[in-house]
């Protein structure tokens, strides 16, 4: 409103690993993109960063809607926030390609942290010290490996990129990569999905409500980890 630029710090996306699987995706070299599996790290804390990294695979649209389960039965809390030991969450993006989180135990639906599955091919993305992209097309026995030049999960130099970004958008008279509103976009699935497992149901975007749906469960006593009774 008051013509400032409002940028959010989801440094992973500047990360070769993701650049290079956007071109492929672009490219059309796994066809038409259907859905994005994710089984990087949790759903909050690590899954803001992973979410962002399903939407900008996706051009960055929004949700429509959203439904998930978790687990709790472990105390975790990070920068004082509660944090589920597991979930499984679905979600649709407004152009039909489906998102699809399974984290703590269920991190074995697929063997990388992201799977990205198109009409005619797949890639994965496996984030480790040194990150691993393959591509294989429909019925390739083969994965062809990506190079990454070094890349992994955390850098090198993942903040110094968003902020070029950053200072490149304001130079240029434009809005940043980073902007707010893709941030909003992801926040809008974590809180989403936790809502679902509040309501027990689906939950339709725009999100509605004010509270941290999973930090209400607990003061409540939905969710009672065993080590915190």
């Amino acid at each position: 409103r008051r013509d400032v630029q409002l940028t959010f710090n989801h440094q992973r996306r500047f990360g070769k690993p993701f650049r290079n699987a956007k071109e492929l995706i672009d490219g059309g070299e796994i066809g038409d993109l259907e859905r994005i599996e994710l089984t990087w790290g949790d759903f909050f804390d690590t899954g803001s960063h992973a979410v962002d990294l399903c939407g900008y695979l996706n051009d960055e649209h929004a949700a429509e809607w959203v439904i998930a389960q978790l687990d709790y039965r472990t105390e975790d809390v990070r920068f004082g926030v509660h944090q589920e030991n597991q979930i499984f969450a679905q979600w649709e993006y407004e152009n039909g390609v489906y998102g699809l989180a399974s984290t703590g135990t269920g991190s074995g639906l697929t063997d990388a942290a992201f799977h990205v599955r198109g009409t005619a091919g797949e890639l994965k993305i496996i984030t480790e010290d040194d990150a691993t992209l393959a591509v294989r097309p429909t019925g390739a026995e083969a994965w062809e490996s990506i190079d990454c030049e070094g890349d992994g999960l955390h850098g090198p130099n993942y903040h110094e990129r968003s902020i070029a970004e950053v200072v490149a958008a304001l130079r240029e008279d434009r809005e940043s990569e980073l902007r707010a509103r893709n941030a909003i976009n992801t926040a809008e699935i974590l809180f989403a999905g936790y809502e679902s497992v509040r309501r027990r149901g689906r939950v339709d975007l725009p999100l509605e409500g004010e509270d941290n749906p999973f930090e209400a469960m607990v003061e409540s006593g939905d969710l009672t980890p065993d080590d915190a009774m």
